[in-house]
């Protein structure tokens, strides 16, 4: 027992600003449900085991990254966002919800943590298969309209590699944007400066459902050997400058039935999104990400939590 309290206060000693923690303090408002540290916590201790592995070289974890954390909690904020409008709209008041949640009392299935952890997928679930799935489904009709409305994506498809130079701060991007510009190779600069490996990225084409869609833009807005200004992508600090060194023309995509899915695809999230935001703003969903940088690093906190 003296050894956890001293460990404790050494960490509290190390780490003054743990003392500071409020877990009750509110990180996001959803309608009426507050999202508090406490919350972020918990879910950054249960997340998946590899977002605790520890990186080389210092040792950190992916939930040390802010834009990590921002992503997080940006996620329960969706959940919580849905939960919001199933009570909205009188769902935990239907019969079959009750029944439901009455049976789990008394015979509990499944890995849910308790009673109110089934609750919540429990809703999640219902609005998803009443409601949402109706709003975001997606008719041939649609389907034929973008794709003969995107032809640069189907009927004229290019893929394109590229060269990159990543950097964790803005000041080292700038230098080497610098060096570039200045006329020195691209690929020597890289290899001087960047912290990923100086290798051709790609291909890449307009399409890539996995590749984040900033980086996309700026890949195909560049001529040939054409290097970019210095950007960020959605959920990383780092600082990113590339130059496009191949392009190359792909044969036309017939509206087979790889396409129309991925057409389905992307339609049915952006209809998804389009409700969200305006569902968070019905809701009046408030964030205050600056407080993540209160939670301590992962390797502090899983001690702290243990």
């Amino acid at each position: 027992m003296r050894k956890i309290f001293w460990s404790i206060v050494i960490l509290l000693l190390t780490y003054p600003c743990l003392a500071a923690v409020n877990e009750n303090e509110v990180v996001a408002k959803v309608g009426k449900i507050k999202i508090t540290i406490g919350m972020v916590e918990k879910e950054l201790i249960n997340g998946p085991a590899y977002y605790l592995q520890p990186i080389p070289p210092d040792g950190k974890c992916a939930f040390d990254n802010f834009f990590t954390r921002k992503e997080l909690i940006n996620g329960i904020i969706k959940d919580y966002t849905i939960i919001g409008c199933a009570y909205r709209d009188g769902l935990d008041k239907k019969q079959e919800y009750i029944k439901e949640v009455n049976y789990y009392k008394t015979h509990p299935y499944g890995t849910y943590k308790d009673i109110d952890d089934f609750k919540r997928s429990l809703l999640l679930e219902d609005y998803n298969r009443y409601y949402l799935h109706p709003i975001c489904d997606t008719s041939d009709v649609e389907i034929e309209k973008y794709y003969q409305d995107n032809p640069n994506e189907y009927h004229y498809p290019t893929e394109a590699t590229i060269l990159e130079i990543c950097t964790h701060t803005k000041d080292t991007a700038e230098i080497a944007l610098k060096r570039v510009n200045s006329g020195e190779d691209f690929l020597q600069v890289a290899k001087d400066m960047s912290i990923t490996p100086p290798m051709e990225i790609g291909p890449f084409t307009k399409v890539d459902e996995h590749e984040d869609p900033i980086l996309l833009d700026i890949i195909f807005s560049l001529k040939l050997n054409q290097t970019s200004d210095i950007f960020q992508l959605t959920n990383s600090d780092q600082y990113y400058i590339v130059k496009k060194i191949a392009e190359k023309a792909l044969p036309q995509r017939e509206l087979d039935i790889t396409v129309k899915n991925e057409i389905r695809t992307r339609i049915s999230r952006n209809k998804f999104y389009a409700w969200l935001d305006n569902a968070e703003k019905k809701l009046g969903v408030s964030v205050n990400y600056d407080l993540l940088k209160l939670i301590p690093p992962m390797s502090i906190l899983l001690k702290i939590k243990q």
